[in-house]
């Protein structure tokens, strides 16, 4: 949880919040039917395999970033209603070493490079719930294609490089695509399609929207 945190309310910072088990409690006062909170926070990354996590491939030695929010762990990363129910938008801005790739789960709206650092602004995403948002950063190799008007784009970390079959990959996930389509009688939803070979993943897979992991 966050190491250190300022919070405000409707633009005037107050002192007298709770933070505890992972919540941050709010006096009733403050509350009414309408109110923009905004919270600034430091925090540690996690190291229990879920939450916002920092690895070192064992190969090469290099630095990679990633979230795993699944099934209630985005509370760890950002201030939010942590339930599937409660939906909210994601607008992510990322400043981070100009040689990294920063995954999420919209198409870049913007990018900036300002010496050895770049500045990378995503489009908002859709409504959805928190456990499904997703950032990923580090020097992964993206391999890119296309599907339609949906943009494709497989990373995987250095290390990985000489194993990946990018074309078979493409192959299948086109296929999958089309079929579920077809099956469906919808087009798929979002504006990009990535896959992200994450290193010390603990699951099979995550259904990241936009960004499967």
């Amino acid at each position: 949880f966050p190491v250190t945190i300022t919070l405000k309310i409707d633009q005037v910072e107050i002192q007298d919040f709770i933070v505890k088990k992972g919540f941050i409690e709010i006096p009733s006062q403050y509350l009414k039917k309408s109110l923009v909170i905004n919270v600034s926070y430091q925090s540690e990354f996690d190291k229990d395999g879920q939450g916002f996590l920092r690895v070192i491939d064992s190969e090469d030695k290099l630095e990679y970033h990633y979230t795993d929010f699944s099934p209630y762990h985005a509370h760890s990363f950002i201030p939010c209603f942590n339930q599937p129910d409660i939906k909210g938008t994601f607008r992510l801005k990322v400043t981070a070493p100009s040689e990294w790739k920063i995954i999420s789960n919209e198409v870049v709206e913007s990018l900036k490079t300002l010496d050895a650092e770049q500045i990378v602004q995503f489009a908002t995403t859709p409504l959805m719930s928190t456990y499904l948002f997703f950032l990923g950063a580090g020097p992964y190799v993206e391999w890119k294609d296309q599907y339609r008007d949906i943009p494709l784009s497989i990373f995987a970390r250095k290390s990985l490089e000489k194993n990946v079959d990018q074309e078979r990959m493409f192959k299948t996930i086109k296929s999958g695509l089309k079929y579920f389509e077809t099956y469906f009688d919808y087009p798929y939803p979002y504006k990009k399609y990535d896959h992200i070979f994450i290193p010390d993943f603990i699951w099979g897979a995550m259904e990241n929207p936009g960004a499967l992991s």
